[in-house]
């Protein structure tokens, strides 16, 4: 992973270097899985040792496909957010199976990309206060 506590960036705009492998340890003490995040966590264990990892990828692009259909649908008032939930259900449950392929580097990059994001909407916060 990183060598260092604060990686070099590209660009000017990637904060992504506001978090490295370190900082996130194997497990926060303090933080326990909810049974339904567990059992999300186990299937996808479970699912990507029956049928791989090629077969798994495959699945999660195709369930991305149905989310994409379902929000431009909802957008043109054709289908409700029960459809856009079912969905984005689907698309989380295959994610699991992405989580339990990449393990730490999916987590790495998970706070890398929500300390970004934290960071632009707390910029955006700070400009709709002046």
């Amino acid at each position: 992973f990183f060598s260092s506590r604060r990686r070099h960036t590209r660009s000017l705009c990637d904060w992504s270097s506001d978090v490295c492998s370190s900082d996130l340890g194997e497990r926060d003490p303090d933080h326990v899985r909810s049974p339904a995040q567990e059992a999300l966590a186990q299937y996808g264990r479970d699912a990507l040792a029956a049928y791989g990892w090629e077969a798994q990828a495959g699945m999660v692009a195709e369930e991305c496909g149905e989310l994409i259909v379902a929000l431009s649908q909802y957008r043109r008032g054709r289908v409700g957010l029960a459809a856009v939930a079912e969905e984005a259900a689907d698309v989380a449950i295959m994610l699991a199976s992405v989580e339990a392929h990449l393990g730490a580097r999916y987590a790495v990059a998970v706070a890398q990309k929500l300390a970004r994001a934290r960071k632009r909407l707390d910029e955006h916060a700070r400009k709709d206060n002046r």
